[in-house]
């Protein structure tokens, strides 16, 4: 699921960049501004205070270089518009649009800033302020039209203060999350606050709101509001109102909430000039309201994740829908052929429906469909020749069914796929004459492929998969390929993710592998492949995170100084011959996190320098081999605990120690003493 989700079409939403377009001329890297370029200079006061204010921050890629003392005019600084005839600051854009979090500013947030009193536009997104709290002095800032703080590093408490800003007009409060799911460490013990914000059209936080049960009614209050995104935010309720105050409301985006006690609110109904619907993921119980009311202006609306089995007859007539998911609900077949009206629609998402049935041939008439997913959803039957009347198709996602017999090959006239699901079916076909016939037709457009887990057979032709030059995914693990690998597969320059595990390819690895500059995931485990892997395999792999390789009968024939050109956190090489020497390219890696060496012939002491490449291994198989000398004490640290396999070896000497994140550990069939 985790690659299906790197490459997963999703329709963009009304952007943040449109309703505040002039950013686009005005961003971190070097803002200057056209429209408020200052015929004048910067107030000295205001200078005092930016200086001040660079002063307490740590800014590593010396982005605020502009920012001198003996400069003669702050207007002209980094990041910094002014008023074209008064020469006061009015904006102040610091986001590091580069989103690495090494060149991101960090340090302290000087007060000073309470000197720039005519700041309409504060933009320190995606910078690293340390965990600490949202300055209180920011509701001092009454000018400020413009707040953004995405992922800029702060957490703790919202500060009511900021319900002070009565000029505010657009507000985003994000946490710095690694997961999607976590709303992080900023938190909301109420919103009342929030009501003060009379002018706000643009609201959206990603916060918990666990605390804030009466969130509805303090939204209520934002009688402005064009656009309302709070994603993520651990709601729990839909609190009902008689009256919606926010009914020029255009986006709303509530998904992936937890309203499992909720039912979908009437209210949303109202909302005539609704152009964004997301109740994604959110688990709202009930069904849509079969009103005479209907929202005319709907163009995207994602109702995934909502226990529905039908929808009203209005839904199926809102002719200018464009985006629609309806997936992981318990609609039957019978919906697919419910959409003709909807003559604009371009993206249709119906996975996870589970519909046991064949594909209706109603399915092959929406000619305007760019993204079609009916994956996880039990179809069977052949793949109709009638695909060939979705011209339009772009992305298409038929994996995870039952679908069997051959691909058709009028498939092939779909000239404007780029993205191909059909993984985990039935499917069967000789691999180079399914590639040459049903997507031929421009194999260049091409960026994903995943046939994976079918019944293809055959040998991959040199000339059909140098055709498919712009491939970013290749994925046919899982089925009866056999023969050689082709060499021509180190053509695919673009090949980010290769996976051709679970065959029966033969022969040696093509050299041709280290050309692929651009990989960084390759899976060919399972497979008859044998010979010398040397270091022109990996000569060129520096972006190589990922190798899965167990399962053959390869020798590593390397150097014994050699440096591999990666940085590899999962590296698989069960049933390779590695030793009897102890690989020592090993010790220039220190980020994995998966490692399997087992069986793999080494019989050396495991050097004291192994132990320090990482101390987040989440698995670690280093058994059957016949590696001697002590096992040392284990203080791992993963996030994941740690599963470790050093079961038949020639260890001795006293049991180690180990920590408590050591969750599974197998010593068996060695020489070790003594107890824990």
């Amino acid at each position: 699921m985790a690659l299906y989700n790197s490459v997963k079409h999703i329709t963009s939403t009304i952007l943040i960049i449109l309703i505040n377009i002039f950013l686009v001329e005005a961003t971190f890297t070097n803002v200057t501004s056209t429209k408020k370029k200052s015929s004048s200079l910067c107030v000295e006061n205001e200078k005092k205070a930016l200086l001040s204010f660079k002063h307490d921050l740590v800014d590593p890629l010396n982005m605020l270089a502009s920012w001198v003392a003996n400069g003669d005019d702050c207007c002209k600084w980094t990041g910094i518009v002014c008023d074209n005839t008064t020469g006061h600051v009015e904006q102040l854009l610091l986001a590091n649009h580069l989103y690495d979090q090494n060149g991101a500013l960090s340090g302290k947030v000087n007060p000073s800033l309470l000197n720039l009193s005519y700041l309409t536009h504060l933009d320190p997104s995606y910078n690293n302020f340390g965990g600490t709290q949202i300055p209180s002095f920011f509701g001092s800032l009454t000018s400020l039209k413009y707040l953004n703080l995405t992922q800029a590093g702060f957490e703790g408490k919202i500060p009511h203060q900021l319900g002070n800003l009565s000029s505010l007009s657009y507000l985003i409060l994000q946490s710095n999350y690694e997961d999607v799911y976590n709303p992080g460490d900023l938190y909301v013990d109420n919103l009342h606050w929030l009501s003060s914000l009379s002018l706000v059209e643009y609201l959206e936080m990603k916060a918990n709101f666990s605390a804030a049960t009466d969130w509805l009614l303090s939204i209520n209050k934002l009688p402005s509001l064009l656009e309302l995104h709070l994603s993520l935010c651990e709601l729990r309720n839909i609190h009902p109102i008689s009256h919606v105050n926010f009914s020029s409301l255009e986006v709303l985006d509530i998904s992936e909430n937890d309203f499992q006690s909720s039912l979908i609110p009437n209210w949303i109904f109202n909302l005539t000039g609704l152009v964004h619907l997301d109740l994604g993921r959110s688990y709202c119980q009930g069904s849509l309201p079969n009103c005479s009311k209907s929202l005319p202006s709907l163009k995207y609306v994602d109702l995934s994740q909502s226990n529905l089995n039908s929808l009203p007859d209005w839904f199926f007539n809102l002719k200018n829908m464009v985006h629609l998911t309806l997936s992981d609900n318990a609609f039957d077949a019978s919906i697919m052929c419910h959409f003709h009206n909807m003559t604009f629609l371009k993206d249709l998402d119906l996975s996870g429906n589970y519909f046991s049935s064949t594909t209706p041939s109603c399915v092959y008439s929406y000619h305007s469909l760019e993204y079609l997913s009916l994956r996880f959803n039990d179809l069977h039957g052949d793949i109709s020749s009638a695909i060939e009347n979705l011209t339009s198709l772009a992305n298409l996602d038929l994996s995870h069914n039952a679908l069997e017999g051959k691909i058709p090959v009028s498939m092939g006239n779909l000239c404007n796929l780029q993205i191909i699901w059909l993984n985990n079916n039935k499917l069967k076909g000789e691999i180079s004459e399914v590639l040459e016939s049903s997507f031929g037709c421009d194999p260049k457009r091409l960026t994903v492929l995943n046939l994976d887990e079918n019944f293809f057979s055959g040998e991959l032709r040199e000339d059909i998969i140098e055709k498919f030059q712009n491939l970013r995914v290749l994925c046919l693990k899982g089925n009866m390929l056999s023969g050689p690998i082709p060499a021509s597969i180190g053509k695919l320059s673009a090949l980010g993710y290769l996976s051709i595990g679970g065959n029966q390819f033969n022969g040696s690895l093509p050299e041709s592998i280290g050309s692929l500059s651009s990989l960084n995931t390759l899976h060919i485990f399972d497979n008859l492949l044998e010979g010398n892997v040397s270091e022109i395999h990996f000569v060129n792999l520096t972006k190589l995170i990922e190798f899965y390789a167990s399962g053959n009968s390869l020798m590593l024939s390397v150097k014994p100084d050699w440096i591999p050109p990666f940085r590899i956190s999962t590296l698989d090489l069960r049933y390779w011959s590695l030793g009897p020497q102890f690989p020592r390219w090993l010790k220039s890696q220190n980020n994995f996190r998966h490692m399997d060496l087992s069986q793999t012939g080494i019989s050396d002491p495991i050097p004291a320098w192994f132990w320090n490449l990482s101390t987040s291994f989440s698995y670690l198989n280093l058994s059957h081999n016949q590696i001697n000398g002590r096992v040392p004490d284990m203080h791992f640290n993963s996030i994941i605990p740690s599963m470790i396999y050093l079961s038949s070896n020639k260890f001795e000497g006293p049991l180690p120690q180990i920590s408590s994140f050591v969750a599974e550990l197998d010593l068996s069939r060695n020489n070790l003493s003594g107890d824990w």
